[in-house]
């Protein structure tokens, strides 16, 4: 009892599980499209019995919930509410008192005495719907081989200890590498899921595989077919090979053979070298998907060869058109993995397939290496494109860079030949380097006619006068004695163009001084000069606004706020005592630059 006088329910697990398992939802989804209701109302439907459930609904209420919360018509309303008792009430009664007695006076014909059995659900549904949660908190390479360990051991194809020893094995051997404690609580785990519920123990459960791969593994372990007696020991993993043939002399004994446990194929090799298997299982999965690089697939080939894998085969074949535009639209990127999983799970009427479980893990998985194939290709090709295209470009500088040296070598001996005097400075050409006189004639067979057209006897004749008058010169005053020194040049002032960014990183207290007449108009100007660059995009506003930032101007201001934040003054305060001892900014112009840096932000 709480403390309002209602008795308290306390629901098993078992019931818990009932509300909301697979049964539930398809169910519902039945009931919606019986009665012309919205999708979203499949889970309205199912919160209605679990309303029920905990008493917050009354049982003879649910004609009149089936109108207030669905808009049934009433004279449906009582039939409804019948179908919703007799299939999601009427088997957990004995938590809803009168539901049976309820159930009869709408109409219904039932055996009081005879609790209906629930269905029997098989072993990948119990997994995917009691266990989800568990099975998510693996690693995505991992979900699909803790699925089918736990699918062996809820249909009995295999005892606590093997599937223990499964889940207890490392990853390269087929196992999850789950501590033996760890493995111990899931079992347990399990067993309480499973009490209570009736579970199918047919054929036993196998993963999705490729049919090809079969064949290479025997091609690969040299196995023959004949006069064998076979062992078959499935691979858990995330695709699983099919059984291969492997001759009883070259397995070593071990408790597992036989009794059901989904290991690697046993042979001497494997046990004493399996870094050999897991290469040959590298190598089979390279070879499903792999594309060769001299023929690279286009994406209507892939999606055809895709579409012809074992685990891609659907049960309709109307269908197969729909199944190839979903592949074609992930592998164009138009869909991302999740939107192509929501597809395939939708149901067939509303434009999907209708897949889920194992068979909708194993076709996204196949759908994926595919993208991800296709993708690596479409990688390395740009790459490669890239390398060779700044190989070219290299080349053409390198080019470039040599005929312009030819071509002022010869414009100096050219200079030489007309004026009889060495130079005093470079001669370079007028035109660019690359340049052609005529479209008929190439660069370098235009330099090679004038080079042979110069004299060369007179250019070296004067290159030998200049050498001697060099040598003749003799030495200032103020040096002779002293050996001779290098010559120095003046420092020649040479003009740069700046831009708005460049005349905002250099601006100094001076400059913002010649600004303006104020610091207001000067700060006017310094946003114009943002706002000027803004219009070529945002991302120069942010340069022009770290250029400012840069700036000595903005230095002085920063070395200002921070020694008043370290000393705890005031700015104005703390301006004041750096005016005292140098050149620093005044009190207006240190307001009008806290006004600009309210205005230039990001």
């Amino acid at each position: 009892m709480n403390s309002d006088g209602k008795q308290t329910l306390t629901l098993t697990d078992n019931i818990l599980d009932f509300i909301s398992d697979f049964e539930s939802v398809e169910f519902a989804k039945e009931f919606v499209k019986k009665y012309g209701l919205k999708d979203n109302d499949v889970s309205r439907v199912m919160n209605l019995a679990v309303d029920v459930v905990y008493g917050m609904v009354a049982v003879d209420t649910l004609p009149a919930e089936m109108v207030s919360r669905f808009g049934i018509d009433v004279t449906k309303s009582k039939q409804a509410a019948l179908e919703l008792a007799e299939a999601r009430l009427l088997p957990i009664r004995e938590v809803i008192p009168g539901v049976a007695q309820q159930i009869r006076v709408w109409g219904g014909e039932i055996a009081l005495s005879a609790k209906p059995e629930a269905a029997a659900m098989t072993p990948d549904v119990f997994v995917q719907t009691s266990l989800q949660d568990v099975i998510k908190e693996m690693p995505t390479h991992l979900q699909a081989r803790l699925s089918h360990i736990l699918e062996l051991y809820v249909s009995k194809h295999s005892d606590r200890a093997l599937v223990l020893d499964m889940l207890t094995k490392s990853e390269k051997v087929g196992g999850v590498a789950f501590g033996k404690e760890d493995a111990e609580g899931l079992l347990a785990f399990v067993d309480e899921k499973m009490n209570g519920k009736k579970i199918e123990t047919g054929e036993r459960p196998e993963m999705g595989e490729m049919s090809e791969r079969s064949e290479r593994f025997e091609m690969l372990e040299g196995t023959e077919k004949k006069n064998e007696t076979i062992v078959e020991v499935p691979l858990v993993g995330t695709h699983v090979v099919q059984n291969s043939p492997v001759p009883v002399s070259d397995v070593k004994p071990d408790s597992s053979v036989g009794r059901g446990l989904g290991t690697p194929p046993i042979t001497e090799k494997s046990v004493h070298d399996d870094a050999a298997e897991i290469e040959q299982v590298k190598i089979i999965k390279q070879s499903v998907m792999q594309t060769p690089k001299h023929e690279p697939m286009t994406i209507e080939e892939m999606v055809g060869q895709i579409c012809t894998l074992e685990p891609m085969q659907l049960p309709d074949g109307t269908l197969v058109d729909r199944c190839k535009q979903i592949i074609e639209s992930r592998l164009r990127e138009v869909r991302t993995a999740s939107d192509t999983q929501k597809q395939l799970e939708r149901s067939v009427e509303t434009g999907g397939l209708g897949i889920a479980g194992r068979k909708l893990a194993d076709m996204m998985q196949t759908i994926e290496e595919a993208f991800d194939s296709l993708q690596k290709h479409a990688s390395d090709k740009v790459a490669q494109e890239k390398v060779v295209y700044l190989e070219k470009q290299q080349a053409q500088e390198t080019a470039k860079q040599t005929t312009a040296e030819r071509e002022e070598k010869m414009m100096t001996k050219r200079y030489v030949e007309l004026t009889g005097k060495m130079p005093d400075a470079h001669v370079s050409p007028a035109s660019p380097s690359n340049a052609r006189v005529s479209g008929a004639v190439s660069k370098d067979a235009a330099m090679d006619q004038r080079a042979q057209s110069i004299d060369t006897a007179k250019v070296r004749t004067v290159i030998e006068a200049a050498k001697k008058e060099t040598d003749a010169r003799p030495l200032p005053t103020s040096l002779q004695g002293r050996g001779a020194r290098p010559e120095m040049q003046d420092v020649k002032f040479v003009k740069r163009l700046s831009g708005p960014i460049d005349e905002l990183r250099s601006v100094s207290l001076v400059d913002f001084r010649r600004m303006a007449k104020t610091p207001e108009l000067a700060i006017e100007k310094m946003v114009g000069l943002v706002h000027l660059v803004e219009d070529q995009g945002y991302d120069k506003r942010v340069e022009a606004i770290r250029a400012w930032q840069s700036s000595p101007l903005y230095q002085q201001y920063l070395t200002i706020a921070r020694n008043a934040m370290q000393e705890g003054k005031p700015l104005e305060e703390m301006r004041s005592a750096i005016a005292k001892s140098g050149e620093t900014l005044t009190k207006e112009e240190l307001a009008a630059i806290l006004k600009l840096n309210g205005e230039l932000r990001f």
